[in-house]
């Protein structure tokens, strides 16, 4: 028994399992494929939804810009759009309306603060003819959801006849 003392017991080496490595590198592989994907699907579904804010306040602006063509009132076709009141006169004469991610008017500071997404701003310039007004509309559409960039400006323009005028002339 004291010779069995003295041996020394030998492990044996396991070889390394070259399937295990390969499925880890796989694994890893996989995670950073998903993960750069993931990121890919958030980036298109934030660019979608800009895109989308941005296409509606454009229609808004057209739709004005066909009121206005009427009969050259660009508070009247801001008033036929949003409702009366819900636009901001400004100190130049231009007014503006903050609008939600739903397209839904903000009118109070605090609100337009926390909610807004865009806004459109709508200026004009009247200049008087021998027989009529030609009057011009400016549209400019703002985007917060990247800082407040200019995202798209529409100069519109109607001719209004002043026949009592053009036949004195």
């Amino acid at each position: 028994m004291s010779d069995l003392k003295g041996l020394v017991r030998v492990q044996k080496k396991l070889p390394v399992n070259i399937f295990f490595l390969e499925l880890i590198i796989v694994l890893l592989f996989f995670s950073v494929s998903g993960a750069v994907i993931l990121k890919m699907f958030a980036t298109a579904d934030k660019l979608e939804s800009k895109s989308s804010i941005t296409e509606s306040a454009v229609m808004d602006v057209q739709s004005a810009a066909e009121m206005y063509a009427r009969n050259g009132d660009m508070r009247g076709a801001v008033e036929k759009l949003y409702g009366s009141g819900w636009y901001v006169e400004n100190a130049d004469g231009s007014v503006t309306v903050f609008l939600d991610e739903m397209r839904q008017p903000l009118l109070t500071p605090d609100v337009r603060e926390k909610y807004c997404t865009v806004s459109l701003t709508f200026s004009e310039q009247r200049s008087r003819g021998m027989c009529g007004e030609f009057c011009e509309l400016t549209a400019v559409v703002l985007l917060y959801v990247d800082g407040g960039e200019e995202a798209y400006r529409q100069v519109s323009s109607a001719y209004i006849p002043d026949f009592e005028r053009g036949a004195q002339v």
